[in-house]
């Protein structure tokens, strides 16, 4: 039998892993405390969200945010010879290796594995493998979910 409930009993029935609304921007700006943003890197959206996610998922979201960030900088500082920039970028995410929620998620999935990947084809300028040899420029917008919205 279903049973309509307010906001927040529901929310009291989520496993300890899901990340209230009340707490979300003070967890958001967490895990963001150790991670370098790329240039004109707007957390905000991620602050305000309210979506209900667990642990998890909004370290992904909020990591995914960063690394694509830096992936298309270092794409579009490529394409315009900004040496500056690319290398910005190329010292910036194998900092990922040390970001404290990267290295929380690692046991629990496949997330910080997908995130070094990226950073590792970005140093080396080897291509990503996929079944297929794919270039970054290829892969990384759906592997780090990289949406028309960021």
């Amino acid at each position: 039998m279903l049973e309509s409930v307010d906001i927040d009993r529901w929310l009291s029935a989520m496993p300890a892993s899901v990340v209230r609304p009340d707490s979300h921007a003070a967890v958001v700006e967490e895990m963001l405390a150790d991670v370098p943003l790329p240039d004109g890197f707007d957390a905000e959206e991620l602050i305000r969200a309210d979506t209900v996610l667990d642990r998890y998922q909004l370290g992904a979201e909020v990591t995914g945010a960063v690394a694509c960030g830096w992936v298309e900088q270092w794409l579009r500082a490529r394409k315009t010879g900004d040496t500056v920039r690319a290398r910005e970028a190329v010292e910036a995410m194998p900092s990922s290796r040390d970001w404290a929620i990267l290295k929380e998620l690692r046991p629990l999935g496949g997330w910080s594995s997908e995130v070094w990947k990226y950073a590792d084809a970005m140093k080396t300028g080897k291509p990503i493998m996929g079944g297929k040899p794919l270039t970054v420029r290829e892969s990384y917008a759906p592997a780090l979910d990289c949406g028309a919205d960021r």
